[in-house]
């Protein structure tokens, strides 16, 4: 499919942006798009191609403007700078904003194919822990991931229909590398406490990180049980640092730029 978007999609994503909490000051705005497209191939020409952008206008103008400037642009060859775009803002942009993202990315073709089950040998990356309310975030935290190349077990992609759920994860609890556990809107559910204590338990035995992540829409004031509270955080509340990057480093030992 092209990548020119109807005036529709158009002002669903640019509504989207303006809603995203890194999108407020010129120095926010250009943080946020630099490292929405930064690891990427052609990230630098990216760069170049919006050093003209005035990025002091209102919120609405200026990601209306950012849009079309990069709408027929690609990253590499099949990779549309606009879908990076959309990858980036919809774990920030807020509930509302995502039915007409996801409606957006089918349209486009940008839909990511969920992960595909592992065979007996397959070990997954980063196990990921959160309540069932906050699974649209996490889902599309875990694309990114995909995206970068690593294998994140979410129970919707990864349990079989009719077959026992919990020996399925108790058995990732004894091989996938880490955990992240996800604390957002709905705060931790009473599942999700009694998962993270016996996750905890076992990764700890294993000496595998376990991962405090704040999502976009985790209040201001969220803390973390007892259970997890000590351990270094990511925080999706914010963009400098970029959370995807120390996500990455929490989950592989590999420090962005190291």
């Amino acid at each position: 499919m092209g990548n020119q978007l109807r005036s529709e999609d158009r002002k669903i994503l640019v509504n989207a942006l303006c809603n995203v909490p890194q999108f407020q000051t010129e120095r926010e705005r250009r943080t946020f798009v630099r490292m929405a497209f930064e690891g990427h191939t052609g990230s630098r020409d990216m760069e170049k191609a919006l050093q003209f952008l005035n990025w002091e206008g209102s919120r609405f103008v200026v990601a209306d403007e950012l849009v079309r400037h990069i709408e027929s642009r690609e990253l590499t060859p099949g990779l549309p700078a606009l879908r990076v775009l959309v990858v980036a803002i919809e774990p920030l942009a807020g509930m509302e904003h995502q039915e007409g993202l996801a409606d957006l990315k089918k349209r486009m073709g940008w839909v990511t194919p969920p992960v595909p089950t592992p065979t007996a040998t397959d070990v997954y990356d980063v196990f990921l822990c959160h309540n069932s309310k906050d699974k649209p975030e996490v889902k599309r935290i875990a694309e990114m991931l995909m995206g970068r190349g690593l294998r994140p077990w979410l129970d919707e992609w990864s349990l079989q229909p009719g077959v026992a759920w919990q020996p399925e994860i108790e058995k990732q609890f004894e091989t996938t590398k880490a955990a992240a556990v996800f604390l957002g809107a709905y705060g931790l559910g009473e599942w999700q406490k009694e998962e993270g204590w016996a996750m905890l338990s076992r990764f700890k035995k294993r000496e595998c990180p376990v991962i405090p992540v704040f999502l976009a829409s985790a209040p201001g004031d969220a803390e973390f049980t007892a259970f997890i509270y000590s351990r270094t955080a990511v925080d999706f509340r914010r963009s400098d640092p970029d959370p995807l990057e120390r996500l990455i480093w929490g989950i592989t030992g590999k420090k962005p730029g190291a």
